[in-house]
């Protein structure tokens, strides 16, 4: 949903460029990067294949346009684990869970899901490029901040993965658990109604 959602809006804005590259799909194949798939059996982090958009076709420019594709993967993240959450308290509400263990099952599958959506999404707005938060943040300062930034957009992909691995092999104090978890916890309470 993330990937097919930044596709969407992007599209939505007029830049044909992911149709034309088979992104406009939920077929989640066309979104898989191999060597982010295989870093979540490696280092237990991994990244989808970017959707790729010309900034220039967008309707609302650049920026703001940018801003709004960003915008709507972790969108997608929120509105999935939403409707999830709700069948999940649905479930809840009219399932004995304890004497039908099918239910319980399900429940259980989507409380996953939920929350992996909220930690992608939650995840996704740190503003360190290449996540969503960066073209968020692009729109949000002032316009002659943005230039000055958009210089350090290159190393972003290396700080993140930078901070990732050091905080995972080497320092093993939980940088994003601390940083994510609060927002991800309040989310899920919300959603959840735990």
């Amino acid at each position: 949903m993330h990937e097919f959602s930044h596709a969407w809006m992007a599209n939505r804005l007029g830049d044909p460029t992911a149709r034309s590259q088979g992104r406009l799909t939920l077929n989640p194949l066309s979104h898989l990067d191999l060597l982010g798939a295989l870093m979540i059996f490696l280092i237990g982090f991994g990244w989808g294949k970017p959707v790729p958009y010309n900034p220039g076709n967008l309707r609302n420019g650049p920026i703001s346009g940018g801003a709004m594709v960003a915008a709507a993967g972790p969108a997608a993240n929120v509105i999935t684990a939403a409707v999830l959450g709700l069948v999940v308290r649905n479930l809840i509400t009219s399932s004995d869970l304890a004497s039908n263990t099918t239910a319980a099952y399900i429940v259980t599958i989507l409380i996953i899901i939920v929350q992996i959506n909220i930690a992608l999404a939650v995840f996704n707005v740190i503003p360190i490029p290449p996540l969503d938060g960066y073209r968020i943040l692009l729109r949000i300062l002032p316009p002659h901040v943005v230039p000055t930034l958009a210089r350090f957009e290159v190393q972003g992909p290396f700080l993140l993965l930078l901070i990732v691995l050091v905080d995972q092999w080497f320092l093993r104090i939980g940088i994003f658990q601390a940083i994510l978890g609060p927002p991800v916890t309040f989310f899920l309470r919300l959603i959840l109604g735990t």
